[in-house]
């Protein structure tokens, strides 16, 4: 009867299982039969299952076609949580494309959220469509957002708008990847529409955009396949902390350099480890058990046999791992613990001797050897000493952060959250311990530096991009490279000096940053974009790193992250901006990244200058720049043709091209906008055009500027007492000029000049001014002057008919006086 019992149990369960099967057959082929169904959803929401269980969930099929695919460890996570599933001919169909309904459903599957908002009223969505149900909970969800009435559920849905899907129903955002340098990031940027800009940047820091093979493109309005859903939905259930981290990621295409960004804390995508390495751990440092010390060739034991002296003594295990015992002869140890050794040796020497009681104690312990990979400062094989000797909790084995010390120190292109430790064993495959050594740093979790064991081998991996956050906090912990260590970096663009560098600790022990590079390089020219700064660092595995800085966060918000810790072979890259913005570049000139703006400048000076060309700028007072005024003023100052409205400062970049900055100093002369009086370096030629047309009353504002020349020359000819050229202040008056040159003679007709003037068009006027020396400035009767101006004072018309007469009768001259012979006439 108990029998019978059994049988028809089996029976049942069989039949059980065999119903539950076709019904997932039933449901993988109404799907794929479908033809607005996705064929590749588990659960589409059709109601050809009596149970609301994933047919797939029920009996997953395998994927055959993805075995070799870049996105086969995207996929596979996707496929075991049953948000994806292969067809039923075992392949997957990774290139197919995915329209809106179908992703969806994916949505529906992989975030079951609350909903925000309302069901949302489509047209184009019956209530008796497949996707029905899934639409509307993505909508409610805030996965999709529609401006109409229509949904669209056929249409296939592009890379750029999958990505903003999940961006927006997750709440994502962008912190520091900002939206408008995008194109450090995509070369196809420009495709981007600026209202999905900021989506796109949260997409970014949040890790979710996958491209392949080429991660410098977007490919934004690409249809999205199978694979890159598959790519899209895994790094969003790893950020959510859906899926876990310990879950391998794709393997990287190597065909083109990272982008440089700033990633968060999130699973790094690293470099492919040593041979004998899985990127699947078997264990976490948490379940990797501290084990009993186990014998190997060097060490010193001690055998003691109970009342057999004669076969007790010390022994060193060989080479073999075996030793060499009276009577028995060899005995292999290799691998085994203490106990387990006395047991052995016990067994052999029971043919001998009836009941031995072994006792196997450790004299001395061998070295350990175990080899580091990866990203320490020098990987290779080390040795590393035991202390104690009972085995029995009393030996202290060497720990992996005193094993990364002893090889030199962590980079900082370290990937922390993903140290591999590879441990043989003597029966079986080997063990591999993930250990996430952020987590030590964090939070003090002695737990992931665990003790390693003869013949541990450990990899650090590579991570794709440094966080800027946590590079401060590696940089400093106790198994970081020495402090003590110069630093040989690199230090290009636009600095005062580029080149290679030395740099060493700070008096007070501080490590070398980027900032401390920038000082010793000379200081960042006023052409230097500091937005756009980046590092680029060589890995272990010779593969290049770009770190991307932001300077301006350090000096406005005192983001001291941006000030990078450097590490050996660092090259820093000073970009030139494409514009100069004069107000920021005065910011600019007082952080003490700056180059040094008290040594002299040598600039030309061309144009409408008083003397055109090559001026040194020298510093004379504390606090005085070398600024565009100041050089004009060494010059001599402007003419009085000057154009100070388009003024040019043309400037050679460090990449041998010229910028130009366009400056306008009358807008300094009239509301002080010290903007424009920019800051000159080395180089610059300061251009001065000619003024097609100026007004006296700007004329006279000029003349008093600061720029001008501090004195005029002013020609005084004819009647005066000392004519010839004087030296008049500007604005001089006319009156001024001539009674500067002695005033009027008593040949002089004093009663009006002529006054030449050339003007900016290149004419010369001339024009008559009536003199009276009691009036103050003004155009009409005493005019002010201005350089070049010539005064022409003419002879009264007595001395003219004087002077006549004088020529006539020069004869008699030697008889009498000419005014002997008008005395005549009295």
């Amino acid at each position: 009867m108990r029998t019978s019992i059994i049988f028809y149990l089996v029976l049942a369960f069989i039949a059980q299982n065999l119903s539950l099967t076709a019904s997932a057959y039933s449901s993988l082929a109404f799907a794929e039969n479908t033809p607005d169904a996705s064929k590749f959803i588990v659960n589409a929401g059709t109601p050809t299952s009596a149970s609301n269980q994933s047919p797939v969930a029920q009996l997953p099929v395998l994927a055959a076609d993805i075995q070799n695919h870049w996105a086969k460890s995207f996929i596979q996570p996707l496929i075991a949580r049953g948000i994806f599933s292969s067809f039923s001919d075992s392949n997957f169909r990774p290139e197919l494309p995915v329209n809106r309904a179908q992703f969806a459903t994916i949505i529906q599957q992989a975030f079951p959220q609350n909903p925000i908002r309302g069901a949302g009223k489509f047209a184009d969505v019956p209530a008796d469509y497949w996707a029905y149900n899934a639409i509307q909970k993505s909508y409610q969800m805030g996965f999709f957002n529609s401006n109409s009435n229509l949904f669209n559920p056929t249409q296939n849905i592009t890379r750029l708008e999958a990505l903003t899907a999940l961006v927006e129903g997750l709440k994502l955002q962008a912190t520091t990847v900002k939206p408008e340098n995008l194109n450090a990031y995509f070369e196809d940027a420009a495709a981007i529409p600026v209202s999905l800009r900021n989506s796109v940047a949260a997409a970014v820091e949040n890790r979710l955009v996958v491209s392949y093979p080429n991660v410098r493109l977007l490919n934004p309005s690409q249809v999205a396949t199978r694979a890159e859903i598959a790519a899209f939905v895994h790094q969003a259930l790893l950020k959510t902390g859906q899926l876990s981290p310990s879950m391998p990621v794709a393997n990287r295409p190597q065909n083109s350099p990272p982008p440089p960004v700033d990633i968060r804390s999130s699973m790094p995508v690293f470099t492919q480890p040593p041979q004998g390495f899985s990127l699947q751990p078997t264990l976490s440092a948490l379940q990797a058990v501290e084990t009993d010390y186990t014998l190997g060739a060097g060490d010193r034991i001690r055998l003691d046999i109970l009342n057999v002296p004669e076969y007790s003594g010390e022994f060193q295990v060989l080479v073999n791992g075996a030793i060499n015992l009276p009577l028995i002869g060899k005995v292999d140890l290799k691998g085994l613990t203490l106990e387990r050794a006395s047991a052995v040796i016990s067994s052999a020497y029971s043919y001998y001797i009836r009941e031995p009681i072994v006792t196997v104690s450790l004299l001395a312990p061998r070295p350990l050897k175990v080899a580091i990979s990866g990203e320490v400062n020098r990987p290779g094989s080390y040795t590393m000493g035991l202390s104690g000797s009972d085995g029995k909790g009393g030996i202290q084995f060497p720990t992996l952060t005193q094993a990364i010390q002893l090889a030199g120190g962590i980079n900082q292109t370290a990937a922390l959250r993903q140290v591999l430790v590879r441990r043989p064993q003597r029966n079986g495959a080997d063990q591999i311990i993930a250990v996430d050594l952020w987590a030590l740093l964090r939070e003090g979790d002695l737990r992931q530096d665990i003790s390693l064991q003869d013949g541990d081998t450990v990899f650090i991996p590579t991570a794709v991009n440094p966080n800027l956050a946590e590079a401060s906090r590696v940089a400093t912990s106790s198994f970081s490279t020495p402090k003590t260590e110069p630093l040989n970096i690199a230090v290009v663009g636009e600095v005062s000096k580029p080149g290679s560098y030395t740099i060493r600790a700070s008096e007070n022990g501080d490590r070398p940053t980027l900032t401390r590079a920038i000082r010793e390089a000379g200081g960042i020219t006023q052409s230097a974009d500091i937005r756009q700064i980046s590092i680029r660092r060589l890995t272990q595995t010779g593969a290049e790193q770009l770190v991307a800085i932001d300077l301006w966060q350090l000096l406005r918000g005192g983001n001291l992250e941006q000030d990078v810790i450097l590490q050996q072979g660092d090259t820093i890259l000073i970009p030139t901006a494409n514009e100069v913005n004069l107000a920021e570049a005065a910011q600019l000139v007082s952080a003490n990244i700056s180059a040094d703006q008290t040594q002299p400048v040598n600039v030309a000076v061309v144009g409408e200058i008083a003397r055109p060309g090559t001026h040194v700028v020298k510093v004379e007072k504390a606090g005085e720049l070398p600024t565009v005024t100041r050089a004009i003023q060494v010059a001599g100052g402007i003419t009085q043709l000057a154009d100070i409205r388009k003024i040019q400062v043309r400037r050679i970049t460090r990449d041998g091209n010229e910028k130009t900055l366009n400056l306008d100093l009358w807008q300094l002369l009239q509301s002080g906008d010290m903007r424009q009086d920019a800051i000159l370096q080395t180089g610059d030629t300061i251009v001065i055009p000619t003024a097609i047309a100026l007004n006296e009353t700007e004329a006279n504002q000029l003349a008093a500027a600061s720029f001008s020349p501090q004195v005029m020359a002013i020609n005084v000819v004819g009647e005066v007492v000392k004519p010839g050229v004087v030296q008049l202040s500007p604005n001089t008056p006319l009156n001024q000029a001539i009674l500067a040159a002695g005033g009027f003679n008593n040949r002089a007709r004093k009663g009006s000049v002529d006054l030449i003037r050339l003007n900016p068009n290149g004419t010369v006027s001339k024009r008559s001014i009536d003199i009276d020396f009691e009036q103050g400035l003004n155009e009409e009767n005493n005019p002010s002057l201005r350089p070049g101006d010539v005064v022409v004072v003419g002879k009264s018309g007595l001395a003219g008919v004087t002077d006549t007469l004088g020529s006539i009768l020069s004869p008699l001259g030697g008889v009498f006086s000419l005014f002997n012979f008008f005395r005549i006439f009295q």
